[in-house]
């Protein structure tokens, strides 16, 4: 039987200690972070005109679904693992390519409203070019929910039998029996040390470029690494000194914050330039109209980079002064 839904699940779980079984905790882990996604989805697919926090909270349930199956994985079947971990794959891709093309949309729409001076009421003009930014971004958007709702067109019946079958497996696995202490600190070290020597070796490769051009991948690794730590610090909460809880968990909540920022914006560059194309393509006196905006939002995308890269690098400095507390708690 499936667990009652919970729009809104803890991010920490706190009911199951080092001490319990790890089939206790996978069992109250997979069901938590499933259930999300099986609340999630259909709001996502059916009402996302309503807000566009429901992709966002699929999106985000999706990756935590998978960072729990990546956690509890080997106590369960390669085959149910892997039918798990593509169809969570592709969730969260259509689910991905929705939420950028809602923030671009935000972007544009924070340009029109930026044009008006504080405390001007009276009507004023779009920027020139914004309402037809604004309508090819849109049809991205329309096109990208299509791929969400056909992502898992039968989620309806596939996805809570899908639950049941971990379930099950969870209940029936021999090594279900093992203590959350024995993975725990596996896994943890594992994550945190990559995680650590990645933000070494960038800073001293890049030493954080201040070149917004030069491209997300130097810091895509780093972003990719911190969710993974952040979403085990989540699982294996009490099995984490007090140290690690309270001064390195934010601060890895923070450079995902910060880097997913970045990340937005290099996507929007990303986006603006496919827009430029496709128009060019097709009509260049639409894209004579289009060329101004396009220039003012680039540079704005470019110039916020550029601020959160010098974020990020003070981010770093910090990041050095606590990171001893993981060994020496």
């Amino acid at each position: 039987m499936l667990p009652t839904i919970a729009p809104y699940p803890s991010s920490w779980f706190t009911e199951f200690s080092p001490e319990d079984s790890l089939g206790v905790a996978a069992a109250s882990v997979l069901s938590g972070r499933l259930v999300a996604v099986l609340h999630h989805h259909p709001v996502a697919v059916a009402r996302a005109g309503e807000s566009v926090e429901h992709v966002h909270h699929l999106r985000v349930a999706a990756r935590r679904s998978s960072a729990a199956l990546a956690a509890f994985g080997k106590i369960l079947p390669k085959k149910l693992r892997d039918q798990a971990d593509d169809l969570l794959r592709s969730i969260r891709k259509s689910a991905g390519l929705a939420r950028d093309c809602d923030v671009f949309l935000f972007g544009i729409g924070s340009n029109q409203s930026g044009s008006r001076p504080a405390g001007d009421k009276t009507a004023t003009s779009s920027p020139k070019g914004s309402e037809l930014l604004e309508g090819l971004a849109l049809a991205k958007r329309v096109a990208a929910q299509g791929e969400l709702a056909d992502s898992c067109p039968n989620f309806g019946k596939l996805f809570p039998k899908l639950m049941e079958k971990i379930a099950e497996s969870v209940s029936q696995s021999t090594k279900a029996k093992l203590t959350v202490s024995s993975l725990a600190d596996a896994v943890l070290n594992e994550a945190f040390c990559d995680f650590r020597e990645e933000i070494s070796l960038k800073e001293k490769k890049f030493q954080v470029s201040q070149n917004p051009k030069s491209g997300p991948e130097h810091l895509h690794k780093v972003r990719i690494l911190g969710k993974r730590v952040r979403y085990l610090m989540e699982i294996f909460w009490h099995c984490l000194p007090k140290g690690v809880r309270h001064e390195l968990y934010p601060l890895v909540e923070e450079a995902q914050e910060l880097l997913g920022q970045i990340n937005d914006h290099y996507r929007a560059l990303a986006m603006l330039r496919e827009l430029s194309d496709e128009v060019k393509m097709v009509s260049t006196t639409c894209l004579d109209r289009l060329t101004p905006l396009l220039k003012t939002l680039s540079q704005r995308h470019e110039k916020q980079i550029t601020e959160k890269l010098q974020a990020y690098q003070q981010w770093c400095i910090q990041w050095e002064k606590v990171e001893g507390k993981w060994d020496k708690d």
